[in-house]
């Protein structure tokens, strides 16, 4: 195999001899049968399509392969990238001494402008480093942040970038230079944007040709970055779900996490529920994340199960890791990058590498209670509602329930519709307070010899002392059962 492609009709002649043709935007089978012949006319390998939309079609010299609907095909592209350049076949236009920093470098010089080259979610690739090349706050704020600070202009100018066929030229604004611009793409894929900063105006006229010039070569240096970041992220998640397992050797898997000492599981989930779609966005969401925490060289690892995203943190032996400043990064990043708040559970931090599946445990149980009670915090740790873990975990089994059913309590409830009197209120109050009268009188707003009436007509109603502490025990832990059902159908 020689090479792979996206296949665009007005770009046909990229296909030669022995490529892997990626059928973007193929959808049905009339099309799928014309793009086949093309293929075949121009000698290419194979001709990957959706799932179904093959279906049907003629016998060909070409081979067909099929994706999967849930698989983004700029991912497809990265892997059959590396499997080329695994066998050592040479990706022709890549040169693997330059980066897209040196690509910055050099249309910066010729545009006389800074220069920053971005992804399609505005997070920043690379920028250009020529001294004495002024610069604007969007600029310097972007490259700080990683990612092109958010404002309605700068929306407005990415829209007209990406559904413009060429480069486009955008004026000086009150507080930020002027800008040329270019869409990065590949087959009809949206990659990203390359930005060339124009003060005054001093851009020569031949700036917006030279960067349609430098279009095709800096998509070649991202897509060989997707590369490089896809196969880091495979080993990534491969490791976090054997460490998240405790499955085989997993220290011999991860080494970071066999140096770090202390790590800690987190899984993370949106905020409101895609449904379907869940999938998608945990992987779209790991895809950013790992960039994130490699900028800021945090020991990580990170993978997708069943529309979850769980991320391992090391910690480092001495606790040296602020995790509270890490995670509210991580959840203002996925803010900004996929515009969706998270709901994160923090599971509890273990001393070994062989112990992660227990965090792993603890995460997912603190997240079907936060999931249940969305009174709680959204980002929470084990160690801050360990009880009320404990209490949801008792309200989650059967035979604990089963147990728990008291005949009394059913008694109590329906006891208070004819009487008006809130004997379950006071008695939860009375317990909250450890006995004492006057605090549960405050709570309730009554006067204290109410509260001595009302619990007189409790142990009479029920037949328990409040004094024995089995009673005591066993009546606290039905009615906090019941509150945490009231706050789930909240």
């Amino acid at each position: 195999m020689t090479g792979v492609r996206f296949f665009d009709w007005a770009d046909v002649s990229a296909i030669g001899p022995g490529c892997l043709v990626l059928a973007i935007g193929v959808g049905d089978r009339d099309s799928a049968r014309a793009v086949l012949s093309e293929a075949e006319q121009r000698h290419a390998a194979a001709v990957v399509f959706r799932a179904g939309v093959s279906d049907g079609l003629p016998l060909a010299e070409v081979s067909v392969l099929e994706s999967a609907h849930d698989v983004d095909w700029g991912h497809v592209h990265a892997l059959v990238r590396a499997a080329i350049q695994a066998s050592g076949v040479r990706v022709p236009g890549v040169d693997t001494g330059s980066d897209l920093f040196d690509l910055a470098n050099v249309v910066a010089i010729a545009a006389r402008g800074a220069v920053l080259v971005e992804d399609e979610a505005k997070n920043i690739l690379a920028y250009s480093t020529v001294e004495g090349q002024e610069i604007d706050w969007v600029r310097q704020r972007g490259i700080l942040q990683r990612r092109v600070p958010h404002t309605d202009q700068t929306d407005r100018a990415y829209r007209e970038v990406a559904l413009s066929p060429g480069p486009v030229r955008f004026p000086p604004l009150n507080d930020r230079h002027g800008r040329l611009a270019v869409a990065i793409r590949a087959g009809g894929e949206l990659l990203g944007s390359m930005w060339v900063v124009d003060v005054d105006g001093q851009a020569p006229s031949d700036a917006l040709q030279l960067l349609a010039d430098s279009v095709e070569l800096a998509s070649l240096y991202i897509l060989k970055e997707r590369t490089r970041r896809t196969l880091s992220a495979s080993a990534s998640a491969s490791d976090a779900s054997q460490l998240l397992r405790g499955a085989g050797e997993v220290a011999s898997n991860a080494d970071w996490a066999r140096r770090a000492g202390s790590s800690v599981a987190v899984v993370l989930v949106p905020a409101q529920e895609p449904g379907a779609d869940s999938v998608h966005w945990a992987g779209r969401a790991r895809s950013s994340l790992s960039v994130y925490l490699s900028a800021f060289r945090q020991q990580y690892a990170i993978t997708v199960e069943d529309g979850r995203l769980y991320l391992i943190l090391g910690l480092g032996r001495e606790r040296t890791t602020d995790l509270d400043r890490v995670l509210q990064g991580v959840v203002e990043h996925l803010r900004q990058s996929l515009r969706a708040d998270v709901v994160v559970a923090v599971g509890t931090v273990v001393p070994g590498v062989e112990e992660i599946p227990r965090s792993r445990r603890s995460a997912d149980e603190l997240l079907s209670l936060l999931q249940r009670r969305p009174d709680l915090p959204r980002i929470a740790t084990y160690a801050d509602l360990a009880s009320q873990v404990l209490l949801h975990r008792l309200a989650e089994s059967k035979e604990a329930l089963r147990l728990l059913d008291d005949a009394r309590l059913h008694r109590l409830l329906e006891s208070e519709r004819p009487s008006g009197q809130a004997y379950v209120s006071t008695l939860r109050a009375y317990l909250d307070a450890l006995g004492d009268t006057a605090k549960a009188a405050s709570v309730c707003g009554v006067h204290a010899n109410t509260v001595r009436y009302r619990l007189q007509k409790i142990q009479e109603l029920l037949g328990l002392d409040l004094a024995d502490p089995d009673d005591r025990l066993v009546v606290w832990l039905q009615l906090r059962l019941l509150a945490g059902e009231d706050a789930g159908r909240g």
